[in-house]
């Protein structure tokens, strides 16, 4: 083959990646370019998008961050210090935000709590911290547990990008999503626990319990 074609092709495939990773995703009145080559991904962020009132950069950025990250090949297990059963390990991080985003949103449904979107950007972000790549490239200490480092994380891309009015919080908002992630996985009495931790707590163990429900039925199934 000659030089020149083979250079065509390898443009044209050079292209073709570029074209499935930098996509477009319209919302109303407003078109957001989305920069996930992973298409699962980008497809559970239409529905996301579809579901939300606002802060739709921020939630993009935390979409594309699971991608660049491969949260959907990171177990859900990455700390000895997670005080979950070993068999957890074989779900995937993606996965796990996922079912903590679908049970929120289930929740939020029955209790018809007002301000969603801070509890569903609290179920997205909760275990960010357990995926040290990620970590890693926002210079965030892995000696710290995955809830301060969760934390960290949206602090970080908050003031990162606060040049960008499409990413402003006010004060009230930013703290109770920091605070919320931060301590939740610390001893708080019931009746000391805000209404998010309250509801992020509910939606995780939801989301637990029904990994939990398929990785039995998976090993049943193979047992048989």
């Amino acid at each position: 083959m000659h030089m020149s074609w083979k250079r065509m092709l390898v443009n044209m495939k050079l292209s073709e990646i570029g074209n499935t990773k930098i996509k477009a995703l319209g919302n109303g009145d407003q078109n957001f370019n989305v920069s996930i080559s992973n298409n699962a991904i980008f497809l559970d962020l239409k529905d996301v998008f579809s579901k939300i009132d606002g802060y739709k950069n921020i939630y993009l950025k935390i979409f594309e961050d699971m991608s660049e990250f491969n949260f959907i090949d990171t177990s859900s297990v990455t700390d000895n210090g997670d005080d979950l059963p070993s068999i957890y390990g074989s779900i995937f991080l993606y996965e796990h935000t996922m079912n903590s985003f679908k049970c929120m949103f289930e929740y939020l449904q029955q209790e018809q709590r007002i301000q969603i979107d801070l509890y569903l950007l609290i179920a997205l972000l909760h275990d960010f911290g357990k995926s040290h790549s990620l970590c890693e490239h926002y210079g965030i200490k892995l000696s710290d547990s995955h809830c301060i480092r969760s934390a960290k994380y949206f602090k970080i891309i908050i003031e990162n990008n606060n040049d960008d009015s499409s990413f402003e919080i006010d004060e009230t908002s930013f703290n109770i999503i920091y605070k919320t992630i931060y301590n939740h996985h610390s001893f708080i009495p019931e009746e000391k626990q805000s209404q998010f931790l309250e509801a992020l707590i509910i939606a995780d163990r939801k989301a637990r319990k029904i990994e939990l429900d398929f990785l039995e039925a998976k090993r049943d199934s193979d047992d048989s």
